[in-house]
């Protein structure tokens, strides 16, 4: 054989090796700082979410949607922090219509920097739609692989009320915590090991990513935000009937029961702090006309299209909410009513759940008292 062919199959073979062993290498790097694979979402994610008109009241212009290397909202933690939060839960912690720098973890994190002069890091691990079923996968393969967290806050209730109200419902299994379905990973996570993605799920296309960013910035997408929501509300308006009648919520309270304790059992596991938030909403008595068109939850298809009135949809959260409490005074954990800190009106709400500009600084707000009053800060 010719010496020139012999020297580029061995060149050929050789580079094979070297990248078969850099991606060995970076992934077991990526283990022993991260210790995990698992995505809330893809990292790096960059997005410029425009907002259609009229649709979230006391939110104003554009909004920055960043993803950190982590895939969750918020900074990249540092040597330097001396004290770090986890921020779980769903859309009321992601906060998909707030800017970057408008997310209550974001001014929790800033508002405690500044008054404190401590290093401190709040990651914010919230995502739409998530249940405590999903909250659990987080932890387990997320938060419990991140190194040196001081305290865990969990905002739930919202969606698994709503999942309560399903007929889709059904009660959570836990051994399937460590051999979920493909579905279940699907629902929790935008990217895991059983995601199908070729060279881009790579540990090697991860720093070539990574460095991207570094030396050119971030690619940034566009997204609109609003479609969804104007739909539904529609819906809502033209609903077949609605409901004013509360249904049973035994084996939904009794499912969300358990998985509080399971959450909280595998929290004070990775730390010793963990605090309990309750579900605030907008719904009450005597709402006004306004208040009812930005209404879009509590509806199903059944035998048409059925919604439940705002006042049966306060009973209920408020059943969820006082079973948050009943936990947290059971097994001893910090537990804050956020529900009833907030005013339940347009200047803290966009929509049923979620919170305005204001509104994320009135969370942050409360948050901050509550966490300034005890140690490690007062």
């Amino acid at each position: 054989m010719n010496k020139k062919i012999k020297f580029l199959i061995i060149a050929l073979l050789g580079a094979v090796f070297g990248l078969i062993m850099a991606e060995i290498g970076l992934r077991h790097f990526h283990t022993l700082r991260y210790g995990h694979q698992f995505y809330l979402w893809p990292p790096y994610l960059s997005r410029k979410v425009s907002l259609a008109q009229g649709v979230f009241p006391g939110v104003s212009k554009d909004k920055n949607f960043y993803i950190n290397s982590l895939g969750m909202r918020g900074k990249e933690p540092t040597f330097k922090d001396e004290y770090r939060i986890v921020a779980v839960g769903g859309s009321t912690t992601e906060s998909p219509e707030l800017d970057e720098s408008e997310t209550w973890p974001y001014l929790l994190q800033e508002k405690l920097n500044g008054e404190t002069h401590s290093v401190i890091w709040v990651g914010n691990t919230g995502r739409r739609g998530s249940t405590l079923h999903d909250n659990i996968l987080h932890m387990y393969y997320v938060v419990s692989k991140l190194p040196n967290i001081d305290a865990i806050i969990l905002l739930a209730g919202i969606n698994d009320f709503m999942f309560g109200l399903s007929k889709d419902f059904q009660e959570f299994n836990p051994d399937s915590i460590k051999n979920p379905t493909i579905n279940e990973l699907d629902h929790a996570f935008l990217v895991h090991p059983y995601t199908k993605s070729g060279f881009k799920g790579t540990a090697t296309w991860a720093l070539i990513k990574q460095l991207k960013i570094i030396f050119l910035g971030r690619k940034v997408t566009a997204y609109n935000e609003g479609e969804a929501q104007t739909y539904w509300r529609q819906k809502r308006q033209n609903a077949d009937n609605i409901d004013n009648s509360l249904p049973q919520l035994e084996r939904p309270l009794r499912n969300y029961e358990n998985n509080l304790n399971l959450f909280i059992d595998m929290a004070k596991t990775k730390s010793e702090r963990v605090i309990l938030l309750t579900q605030p909403s907008l719904w009450k008595e005597n709402m006004s006309e306004f208040e009812q068109e930005l209404l879009w939850f509590g509806c199903f298809e059944e035998n048409g299209y059925i919604c439940y009135s705002p006042q049966v949809l306060n009973d209920g959260l408020t059943k969820f909410n006082q079973k948050t409490l009943e936990v947290c005074q059971k097994r001893q954990v910090e537990c804050l009513d956020l529900a009833n800190k907030l005013t339940k009106d347009t200047t803290v709400f966009l929509d049923d759940v979620h919170y305005n500009e204001n509104g994320s600084k009135e969370v942050t707000k409360v948050i901050f008292e509550y966490l300034i009053s005890r140690a490690p800060f007062k």
